[in-house]
């Protein structure tokens, strides 16, 4: 493991019509100076051309870049999709990557010579990200407050302004493929949203790092595999679909990651702001925002036995307490900053 080279790396990636993106994804693996081992593309149910790009940039790059396709009828979404790839990856370090990014020529062989570094022990490598289309600074990695809300945008190159990311960001995860088997690999409940939020925080509660690796840099174009997600001129564009999800999946991972002291202060906080959004957003005539929050809510209590079933094998390997863990994070309100910068979000019927 110590002698890890480009040749070990699967990239997995999750497709759900992205035909648009395709060939600039593709183009900008095959420019590597160096060669992964190989890609492997899940597609979770597409309705548009993807599966049918996909096979004719296979046959195309045939004898010189390994694609592999594993297909699903339905939407098994990021997280279901990223664990079939993993299952089926035949290196030992596993890329997840985006596909509506692409990467820097110099991104895979930047991520092997830190990966040398640690000799085979345990991390997660969090690569630069960027506008896709201006090549603009967007992060390296992920600062949130006690309530896993994004709170800062790191930027590696002056630490001494943020702490240290909290999450690496799901469009491009670096890991081996034990490290993703010690933590319990994705929560498949979670389909989509947080699940990096999720797998960071188990991190930490392993005492396992989260490294940061500014020359590994990759371009995103955000909102690409999923309508909504967007801020154009201070105004936040978002779905329903993206609301009760977020919502859903932050409970979630707060059942399962918090210990039970911090829960009994954080949960009804949470709940109550919660109760003060579908305040508002009644307030403004739009009460089927302020459903999303109880259909959230009305989730976890159904699904409660099997999220305190994954509580249990979290808090039985977790090496930290949640007071240093709550040292990592904001004692703000992302939330609040992102009211004050962006005002109430627009809602698309997706």
């Amino acid at each position: 493991m110590n002698n890890i080279s480009t040749s070990d790396i699967s990239i997995v990636t999750v497709t759900y019509n992205s035909m648009r993106f395709l060939n600039q994804y593709f183009k900008s693996i095959i420019d590597q100076n160096v060669k992964c081992k190989e890609v492997i593309i899940i597609d979770s149910g597409s309705t548009d051309k993807t599966l049918t790009s996909v096979r004719k940039i296979k046959d195309k790059q045939k004898g010189k870049l390994t694609i592999n396709i594993l297909e699903s009828i339905n939407n098994i979404g990021y997280t279901g999709g990223n664990n079939l790839g993993a299952k089926n990856a035949k290196g030992d370090y596993l890329f997840f990557l985006g596909p509506d990014s692409k990467i820097d020529k110099n991104c895979l062989s930047s991520l092997v010579k830190k990966a040398k570094l640690f000799k085979g022990k345990d991390f997660i490598l969090i690569c630069r990200q960027k506008r896709y289309d201006t090549g603009e600074f967007l992060f390296d990695g992920i600062c949130t407050d006690i309530f896993q809300f994004p709170f800062r945008l790191f930027n590696a190159d002056s630490p001494k302004t943020s702490k240290p990311p909290f999450y690496c960001d799901g469009t491009a995860i670096f890991i081996s493929q034990s490290t993703f088997n010690t933590l319990g690999q994705f929560d498949e409940n979670l389909f989509l949203f947080c699940e990096d939020i999720d797998l960071s925080w188990k991190a930490h509660l392993m005492k396992i790092p989260l490294i940061n690796v500014p020359e590994a840099i990759v371009y995103h174009y955000s909102g690409g595999s999923l309508s909504g997600g967007i801020v154009k001129v201070g105004e936040y564009t978002t779905t329903y679909m993206r609301r009760y999800l977020g919502e859903r999946n932050t409970i979630t991972n707060f059942l399962k990651n918090y210990s039970v002291f911090s829960l009994v202060f954080i949960l009804p906080i949470y709940f109550f702001i919660n109760l003060f959004e579908m305040f508002v957003f009644i307030l403004f005539g739009r009460s089927k925002v302020a459903y999303q929050y109880l259909a959230a809510w009305w989730w976890n209590i159904k699904k409660f036995k099997p999220i305190l079933q994954k509580r249990r094998w979290i808090q039985k390997r977790r090496k930290i307490g949640d007071w240093e863990i709550l040292k990592k994070l904001y004692f703000g309100s992302g939330k609040f900053n992102a009211f004050i910068k962006i005002k109430i979000p627009t809602f698309e019927n997706v």
